[in-house]
């Protein structure tokens, strides 16, 4: 799956610089999970940090935490930072998602927040896969389970969310689509919940267990649930009565209470998906059910959680019995926190000090008696530690590569993990359990302690492998190999080739891309003034030259200084702001600080003019117009954090104006087109004036309209930022939370950038100078270093080199959403150089993709070292890393497959190919299996999106390696393009008509080829049609897309395209005629072998459409057949037209040369020869007196085409009706046979001699044969 809602159309790529600022042990877990290859830790500021179980180096072995079970073989690594919720993570589930690999499956993350927003995070790399687009309403999550649909249905897996509200909520997975807004019938809310497919029963059950302590049983159709048409309320079965449920049992003295009746207890049920079916009073008001685990093993029993006690369930036949109970057993008070089952009778749980309990219900003592044995332990001896987040995983198997693997030893097996956060006052402690289950130890050294306080002598028997790590040490480490800076707070890109960066310290710097990308210790002019972090930068460019008064800082006179823009370009004022409540003017020149100002009673966060750089607005008058724009462009509104404002003037540096802080945020800046004064629009419509009229002055009391005249209409938006569609880098700051520098690279607008500036065979020294004397070259080289792969080939480090680049600064690629507002940062591994091209498939797609267009654009001064780094990216690299090797996602490739971009395009069609022939079988066996998966799920419909990067996918695997897919899915794919070629729009067009004619071979019996023929012949010229009207690139594309679909069907099947337009000459309509007879003319100009086999029967078919009885049709025809008669006469030497005599003569691979008369568009004579040999040459002689042909085997042979009474009627004889017969000489009247050598051996084809053999008539009697430099006459 891609980033969700995200057009890659623009290859773009994401650049992270780490500041110390984002050490997440400064912040509290909230919610754990594992996965295959580590833990999943989210906090309570909304991030989500993904960390790695990695085998350490000797070296690192110290950083591990010294117990009495001795020292860890492993530790974490972080992998990345996943950044999109707002509020404090709750819940964390770990999921599988189907995926083309060979494993067919993918670890998925499911994050839900606070505010119930709920996300779903790939395991594998962080990507985001999908989110809703709105937040949970009516609801604080507490508790989420996943039912897992029938494979065999298309529906997706159904996601519960439960919490404080009125509303329950089910969602499909992973497209998280609200299929079910459940409005509870009971005025508690649910505290936890759990669901189960009954064996015995068609519909599922979901257990409730609500504040007040009662469990309710709920039954419902999941299948109904997961289909389109019941996603509203309004569709609900009929309800059930609910029956009087009592249970009269008491086990071991269980204070399970007899419930009385619920007939009338509750309101009437509302009509819903789920009918209650039985309900329990469990615990009581005073111990509520936090948790809720269904046995997997035995569907009937249940564990319920309290902080209190941990009890045992079983229902069966609508009775709700209890089977065991524990309570803590500690001098010091402890709550439960969780709990879960290992096996079918081993049941885990925990409680907030660290303490695991493992139970086993049924275990035989030697005597062969089963009872009840539980063994306790301490997975983290610190004293004063407490479990903050803790959860138990049943982790899928993995790969011989993934951490569990190495840990168990076990690669075909699912792993239950138990992941525990606990914290104190200066320690930070994640531990990760691999618990083994009681029931699987056996003799007598193993067996369980009957004295709980016994098991911490033996725990290691039974508790399995225990891995603490400290993550304040573990971080304290990997701050030393990132080496991060002062944290950034705000960042903006200027004008020209400039970023200002504000650090935390108040530091303001103005640094070159360059700079900022490759040198870090570069010396850079700090701008010191500010003591506080800083919050927001504006840049102001005035639209035209005037004066701009300096005002000291310590007196109030003005002193009125020129101040000429010059430049624009360069030339700016740089606005500041920061924690320390002052407003701050620089000049980006001279980094000289013009004026300080103070705002408001919080920092700004934003900063915004009436008028942009560059914008002017119209008016009636010139001076109004000017006095106007002068006063708009030069005022800018600062909006501080407690929505407060400050409107400045850029020309006085004052204060002009301040509205007080307010409960909404400021949206809109407007101007009234009454008064001319400013209207501040905030988000509940409250509207707040800024008055103008005093800055005005004379000019502006000539400026008040009259009645029938207003000011002009202008507004600016104050919640999205200044646009920067203009460079090729957006730098920004990722949050106040986390204030990462981001740098957003647009590498095909950076590659049209600086390929205009370099010249084609530019020697290396050239090459050098101009990289040394222009920013933007200087810039796209650090792009480039940051992207290649350094330390790992000798060779290839030192091609780079030579081209100015180096080892770059410790920067890591990223990826976001911005349409979903997700952002995932990858942890950058400064100790492994590989590290970051086994992380991401998709981010290795973007960036050997980037690699492949800057280095042929950069290298084209050196052709030869360019190709061997294209190379070693495509072929070699790969094989360098390892099998870690995250292989390139060929979604992604094949969303640039049609890239209007011709580098980018050539770059994912090479990688695309590299990608697909570089893996075994079992990969593209996996790859088609799922993507053909998908495609089954669109119907036989025209398809776009993902639907569309599917299909490419298919067809271009299954072009080159037809065999892996099966016939059925040949059909379905066949019916797919043929229904994407039909469909409207250039882009589907030309998309099915490239993967079409690329997989023709594969696909052809399932095709409609007649079919396919008409509509590439349609598209062709109709939309040449257009073009000439001027339409544009896009209609000749689409020309040039199907002439080569055309041709490369022609090369699969040379007689498809031919037969398709000879039916269409034949049998079509007079439109389709004129298509058809346009397009031999096209084909026949540069593809003419494409009708070569047809040429005697296209002939005869153009000729056909000339009848002089369709006088209509005659003259609309004409032209263009006159055109594709033409074609064919230049094409072909076995094709011949006298103009005088209005004859065609035909010859072809039946032997036989065909004369017509156009004039009556009927055949006037047939000459057989030999009919053996191929006729590759006729020419009609002047008048149409004589017809001379010559034939593969060596014959010259001159015809009368004016028939005698004998020959005439001979022919009738041959041919059925008159009208039809062919009438000409029986035999010729003349012949001369060639000697063999002149054409060498007789199997030679007839296309070879296409080329060489020509007859012409040099008189009104002889003809002239020439075969390459030979010359051959025959005289009558």
């Amino acid at each position: 799956m891609q980033l969700a809602g995200e057009s890659l159309s623009s290859l773009k790529l994401r650049l992270v610089s780490w500041n110390e600022a984002a050490n997440p042990t400064r912040t509290r877990v909230t919610a754990v999970a594992a996965y295959r290859d580590g833990v999943a830790c989210g906090y309570a500021d909304g991030t989500i940090w993904l960390y790695d179980i990695v085998m350490p180096a000797a070296t690192k072995a110290a950083t591990a935490i010294d117990t009495d079970r001795g020292q860890n073989d492993f530790e974490l690594y972080p992998k990345c930072l996943l950044s999109a919720h707002q509020s404090s993570i709750t819940l964390i589930k770990l999921a599988e998602l189907s995926s083309p690999s060979p494993e067919g499956y993918e670890d998925t993350l499911i994050s839900v927040s606070d505010d119930g927003d709920i996300i779903v995070w790939s395991a594998v790399d962080g990507r985001c896969i999908s989110r809703v687009w709105t937040p949970l309403p009516n609801i604080r999550p507490v508790s989420m389970c996943l039912q897992t649909m029938d494979y065999q249905s298309a529906a997706e897996d159904l996601l519960f969310i439960t919490g404080e509200g009125s509303a329950a909520y089910i969602l499909s997975y992973p497209s998280l689509a609200v299929v079910y807004e459940w409005q509870l019938p009971h005025a508690e809310w649910i505290t936890a919940h759990a669901v189960r497919k009954r064996k015995d029963h068609f519909r599922s059950e979901l257990l409730t267990c609500t504040a007040d302590g009662v469990v309710r049983i709920w039954s419902y159709d999941e299948f109904a649930l997961a289909q389109q048409d019941v996603f509203s309320r309004a569709a609900s079965p009929t309800a059930q009565q609910p029956r009087i449920e009592t249970i009269a049992q008491s086990i071991d003295k269980a204070d399970v209470s007899i419930l009385e009746s619920i007939a009338g207890s509750e309101a009437e049920l509302h009509h819903s998906q789920f009918n209650l079916e039985s309900q329990f009073a469990a615990l009581g008001p005073d111990q509520v059910i936090s948790e809720l685990v269904i046995n997997p093993f035995n569907d009937d029993e249940f564990l319920a959680v309290s902080p209190a006690i941990v009890r045992l369930f079983a229902s069966r036949n609508n009775e709700l019995h209890e089977l065991l109970r524990w309570r803590p057993q500690r001098a010091t008070p402890s709550s439960f926190v969780g709990a879960g089952f290992l096996g079918k009778a081993d049941i885990l749980f925990w409680d907030m000090t660290g303490t695991i309990f493992s139970v086993c219900t049924q275990f035989s003592i030697e005597g062969g008696s089963a009872g009840i044995h539980m063994a306790r332990g301490w997975h983290s001896d610190n004293a004063g530690l407490f479990s903050v987040a803790t959860g138990l995983c049943s982790v899928p198997p993995g790969t011989p590569d993934s951490a569990l693997s190495r840990l168990t030893g076990k690669q075909n097996m699912q792993t239950n993990v138990l992941v525990s956060y606990s914290s104190s006052t200066n320690a930070h402690v994640l531990s990760v359990v691999l618990p083994v289950p009681l029931s699987s130890v056996s003799g007598s050294a193993n067996r369980p302690h009957e004295n709980p306080e016994d098991a911490k002598s033996g725990h290691r028997n039974w508790l399995g492998r225990t891995m603490p790590f400290d993550l304040s040490m573990l971080w304290d480490r990997w701050l030393q190999d990132v080496k991060p800076e002062t944290p950034i707070t705000s960042a903006l890109v200027l004008c020209g080739d400039r970023i200002a960066i504000g650090r935390g310290n108040g530091a303001v710097q103005i640094v070159s891309r360059a700079q900022l990308i490759r040198d870090r210790d570069a010396k850079v002019n700090v701008l010191d003034g500010h003591n506080a972090a800083i919050t927001a930068f504006y840049e102001w460019q005035p639209a035209v030259a005037h004066k701009i008064a300096h005002q000291s800082e310590r007196t109030a006179e003005r002193a009125d200084t020129a101040y000429i823009a010059g430049d624009q370009s360069t030339h700016s004022l740089l606005l500041s702001a920061s924690k320390d409540l002052t407003l701050r003017f620089w000049d980006t020149l001279s980094g000289e600080c013009l004026y300080a100002l103070p705002t408001q009673s919080a920092p700004v966060v934003h900063m915004a003019c009436m008028l942009e750089s560059g914008k002017q607005i119209l008016w009636k008058d010139s001076v109004k117009h000017q006095v106007l724009n002068r006063l708009l462009s030069s005022l800018v509104l600062a909006v501080a954090s407690d929505n407060s404002t400050t409107l400045v003037s850029v020309s006085s540096f004052e204060r002009i104006h301040v509205t007080a802080p307010y409960h909404m945020r400021p949206v809109c800046l407007s101007l009234c087109r009454d008064s001319g004064d400013l209207a501040l629009h905030y988000t509940d419509g409250t509207k707040r004036y800024i008055p103008l009229s005093h800055l005005r002055g004379t000019a502006g009391d000539q400026m008040v309209p009259d009645k029938s005249e207003r000011y002009p209409e202008i507004s600016v938006n104050l919640i999205r930022s200044k646009p920067n569609n203009s460079s090729w880098l957006k730098a920004s700051v990722l949050s106040q939370k986390m204030p990462a520098l981001v740098l957003d690279v647009d590498i095909e607008q950076l590659q049209a950038t600086f390929s205009r500036i370099l010249t084609e065979q530019m020697t290396q020294a050239q090459m050098e100078q101009l990289v040394q004397s222009n920013p933007t070259l200087q810039a796209a080289v650090a792009v480039l270093s940051q992207l290649c792969l350094w330390g790992v080939s000798e060779e290839l480090d030192k091609i780079k080199r030579e081209f100015g680049m180096g080892m770059p600064r410790p920067m890591s690629l990223s990826m976001s959403n911005r349409q979903m507002a997700v952002h995932t940062l990858l942890f950058p591994n400064m100790n492994n150089a590989s590290a970051s091209w086994c992380m991401s498939s998709l981010l290795n797609s973007q960036r050997m993709l980037a690699v492949l267009m800057l280095a042929r654009s950069i290298l084209q001064g050196n052709e030869k070292k360019a190709v061997q780094m294209i190379n070693f990216y495509v072929g070699k690299l790969p094989g360098q890393i390892g099998r870690q090797f995250k292989p390139l996602s060929l979604l992604t490739l094949a969303q640039y497959w049609q890239s209007t971009n011709g580098n980018l395009q050539r770059a994912a069609r090479t990688l695309m190919l590299s990608a697909v022939h570089g893996v075994s079988e079992k990969q593209r066996r996996a790859e088609l299996f799922y993507w053909t998966s998908m495609l089954a799920r669109c119907g036989p419909k025209a398809v776009d999106g993902e639907d569309l990067q599917a299909l490419t996918i298919v067809c271009v695997v299954a072009g080159d390696f037809p065999a892996l897919l099966p016939l059925t899915g040949r059909s379905m794919v066949a019916t797919l393009l043929q229904t994407q070629l039909e469909a409207e729009g250039v882009g589907a067009q030309l998309a099915a008509m490239e993967l079409l004619s690329r997989g023709f071979s594969t696909f052809r019996a399932y095709l409609d080829c007649q079919a396919v023929v008409q509509r590439l012949v349609e598209i062709m010229v109709s939309i040449t049609e257009e073009a000439g009207e001027g339409s544009g690139g896009v209609s000749y594309a689409a020309v040039g897309q199907a002439k080569a679909a055309l041709q490369r069907i022609s090369a699969a099947d040379a007689d498809v395209v031919g037969a398709g337009l000879e039916r269409m000459l034949r049998e079509g309509s007079l439109e389709e005629q004129r298509r058809a007879l346009q397009a031999v003319g096209v084909v026949v100009q540069k593809q003419a072998g494409q009708l070569q086999g047809r040429v005697e029967g296209l002939a005869e078919a153009i000729v056909g459409t000339l009848e002089p009885k369709r006088a209509t049709a005659r003259r609309r025809l004409i032209g263009a057949a006159g055109v594709a008669l033409q074609g064919l006469v230049r094409a072909f030497s076995w094709v011949s037209f006298d103009a005088e005599a209005q004859l065609l003569a035909v010859g072809g691979a039946s032997g036989r040369c065909v004369v017509y008369d156009v004039r009556t568009a009927t055949r006037t004579a047939v000459f057989d020869g030999d009919g053996t040999a191929p006729v590759v040459a006729v020419a009609i002689a002047p008048a149409g007196d004589y017809v001379a042909s010559f034939t593969l085997a060596g014959q010259l042979s001159v015809w009368d085409p004016q028939p005698s009474a004998l020959a005439m009627f001979t022919k009738a004889l041959l041919w059925s009706d008159m009208q039809a017969a062919a009438h000409g000489s029986v035999t010729p009247l003349k012949t001369m046979t060639i000697p063999r050598g002149f054409l060498g051996h007789a199997e030679v084809p007839a296309s070879a001699l296409m080329r060489v053999a020509r007859l012409q008539w040099t008189g009104s009697k002889t003809v002239l044969l020439q075969i390459q430099d030979a010359s051959f006459s025959l005289s009558i």
